[in-house]
């Protein structure tokens, strides 16, 4: 276990990045396979993953930003933890109306199943991406100076670019690959999926 200042550090170097990039990378995935006009059953268990994925970063980056302040470095990570206490965040007022569907579609299994036309939505993944990505701007303004130094801007985040239907081949692909202004190529994966 980290020492609780070697794990303030880890937060603001690696794991909220993490989340954000994940945040991103969920979307773009998203976003590719629902463009398709007639997805297979395959595609789509992957777009329902990442969808999954998506809600599921996105509540952890909800909860982060509109946590109280946590001095002890310990348990559940706050915004406030790495902000001046000039910064209050306003995530919530701009996406308060999604926050109990995420809580009730979100990696709950229920009797009462939210019907078709109130389930959670590309639309709605867009909207709590845009609210994440301007608070991440009001919480990057707001930064500490100790912690600004060794915070990395979130100008680009880390995206996804997906080729689909690989019209050589017999089969139907996805790539998945990881791409960023600073870094090498990552392949995450090649899924060879049947027509």
């Amino acid at each position: 276990m980290l020492e609780p200042q070697d794990a303030y550090w880890a937060c603001v170097k690696e794991h909220l990045p993490y989340e954000l990039d994940t945040l991103h990378q969920a979307f773009d995935l998203v976003n590719a396979i629902s463009s398709e006009p007639f997805p297979s059953d395959e595609k789509k268990a992957i777009r329902n993953m990442a969808m999954e994925s998506f809600w599921v970063h996105a509540r952890a980056l909800m909860y982060f930003f509109r946590r109280r302040p946590n001095t002890m470095a310990q348990g559940e990570v706050s915004a406030r933890d790495f902000t001046t206490s000039g910064y209050q965040p306003r995530l919530d007022q701009e996406i308060d109306t999604l926050q109990k569907p995420m809580e009730e579609q979100v990696a709950h299994l229920k009797y009462e199943r939210a019907p078709l036309k109130v389930k959670l939505n590309t639309g709605d993944m867009e909207r709590v991406l845009q609210a994440i990505d301007r608070e991440v701007v009001r919480f990057e303004n707001a930064l500490l100076p100790e912690v600004e130094n060794s915070w990395k801007q979130r100008s680009e985040p880390t995206r996804l670019t997906v080729w689909a239907n690989d019209v050589q081949a017999s089969t139907n692909h996805i790539t998945v690959v990881s791409t960023t202004s600073v870094g090498p190529l990552n392949i995450f994966g090649v899924y060879e999926l049947k027509k």
